[in-house]
């Protein structure tokens, strides 16, 4: 039986998978590994447009197919568990990049489907009003629950310009709020001049980078195979982050 898998989907799931651990491995030791952080600025913006080309490619009014419904659920269901390691870990108050995702995906498919049934835009305006409310609490923020839908309309309209969007998206998301780019355009001297904001800037740079490579590789029709990444990664995020936990307690406290 032919497979229908997409070798670039695969190869971008393996880039994200390993950007995530890179980017989570800077938080281990940051006196060490603190650089980490740059590659490890590739894994959000990938993730985002694996779930944008799941949106893209499913046929016009079937936003209620079940394998729409299962995905949701396994984003949700493991950000729950993921959370306390999460958590503990990054040391960080908000909900783990899983949530973010599910809530993405939500708005992506809303956005793919708005013209199959008029009870889409109701549920495409409220997924983003539940988002704007809880942004502060939602990884990357309003900015990363946009991306995937930026991602669908970028690669519905196929033109390079149209990917600018993804790209100023995936940038704001790496910002620590909407005053740092604000600050950045009325007082870049300022701005410029600070280390940390610098580091911010870089990453948001390569954040956005990572956009376009999103975007080209998904045009690509690979002529390899790419081992499949299937259901085995849902279960890796939480046991990923609890081994780094568990070596963090053990040998940096």
């Amino acid at each position: 039986m032919p497979s229908n898998r997409i070798a670039s989907l695969d190869l971008l799931k393996w880039l994200a998978l390993a950007a995530m651990v890179l980017d989570h491995l800077s938080y281990l030791a940051p006196e060490y590994l603190a650089s980490l952080i740059f590659p490890g600025r590739l894994a959000f913006p990938l993730f985002c447009g694996v779930i944008a080309a799941h949106a893209f490619r499913q046929p016009p009014g079937s936003l209620t197919d079940s394998k729409n419904w299962e995905y949701l659920k396994r984003l949700i269901v493991f950000g729950c568990v993921s959370q306390l390691f999460f958590l503990l870990y990054l040391e960080q108050p908000q909900a783990n990049i899983l949530f973010t995702l599910a809530i993405g995906l939500a708005l992506a498919l809303a956005y793919h489907h708005r013209a199959s049934h008029i009870g889409v835009w109701a549920l495409l305006i409220g997924v983003l009003a539940f988002g704007y409310s809880w942004r502060e609490l939602i990884s990357y923020g309003l900015s990363g629950i946009l991306l995937p839908m930026a991602f669908v309309y970028a690669m519905k309209e196929r033109t390079v310009e149209t990917w600018l969007l993804p790209a100023s998206l995936a940038f704001s998301a790496n910002m620590p709020n909407a005053t740092a780019v604000y600050l950045l355009i009325v007082k870049p001297d300022l701005m410029l001049a600070s280390e940390p904001f610098v580091r911010l800037l870089w990453q948001g740079g390569i954040a956005a980078l990572s956009c376009f490579l999103v975007l080209w590789l998904c045009r690509q029709p690979l002529r390899f195979k790419v081992p499949a990444v299937t259901r085995w990664a849902y279960w890796f995020y939480p046991s990923h982050l609890l081994c780094l936990l568990l070596t963090k307690l053990a040998f940096f406290r």
